[in-house]
């Protein structure tokens, strides 16, 4: 049965509309500070918002080289339990989460809600 953790990579500890900045550095592995300049560097080059999927997702793909992997609809827990191993960045509306190795990392739970994009890192 799937997880969920708390964990907030804000530098600062703060709470704010920045899932998309930590959920990446989690996934990643790099800094908070890198893939925020990375995302406002994307968002100029495709001229969007930095926080929009369209934004997100081409830096995604287009330079971590995640791919998409089918979701089936589920829910971020039901996803989990399919998928015990391995990093997934989840997309749910307005939000942005990652499970790894079949546990929730975010500021809240949300393994109710049901999965729109997954994307997994393609080695």
């Amino acid at each position: 049965m799937s997880k969920y953790k708390f964990l907030n990579l804000n530098p600062s500890g703060l709470l704010e509309d920045d899932c998309v900045c930590r959920a990446i550095t989690f996934a990643t592995g790099l800094p908070y500070n890198t893939v925020y300049e990375k995302l406002w560097l994307t968002a100029d080059l495709y001229d969007c918002d930095r926080l929009c999927k369209y934004c997100y997702s081409n830096y995604l793909r287009n330079v971590l080289g995640y791919k998409e992997v089918n979701c089936d609809r589920l829910t971020i827990g039901e996803f989990a339990d399919k998928h015990p191993y391995g990093t997934y960045l989840i997309r749910i509306a307005n939000h942005l989460t990652v499970i790894c190795d079949g546990t929730l990392y975010d500021t809240f739970d949300c393994r109710k809600e049901i999965c729109d994009i997954v994307w997994k890192r393609v080695d």
